[in-house]
């Protein structure tokens, strides 16, 4: 499963934030704000942080967004990408 960081109350909505252009922390600033009145997650895509180690693959990234959202298990998330 994708490695993944996380903030905030898991018993309230989850928003999955997806960083763009290989940088992690491209939501940072945002985290800090929905982190009060939302569960944020943020995780590491292919090709960057704790997976940089692992090849850029989109086909690979959606199999592990739909394992990472599956785990989350709740019926509905937000998700809000970049680049």
């Amino acid at each position: 499963m994708l490695h993944f960081d996380e903030y905030g109350d898991v018993t309230r909505p989850t928003i999955v934030f997806l960083h763009g252009a290989m940088a992690v922390d491209t939501f940072s600033q945002q985290y800090e704000l929905f982190k009060r009145d939302y569960h944020v997650v943020a995780p590491h895509l292919y090709g960057a942080g704790i997976s940089v180690e692992k090849y850029y693959d989109p086909i690979a990234i959606e199999a592990a967004l739909l394992e990472l959202i599956d785990f989350i298990g709740k019926p509905k998330i937000i998700v809000i990408r970049h680049s």
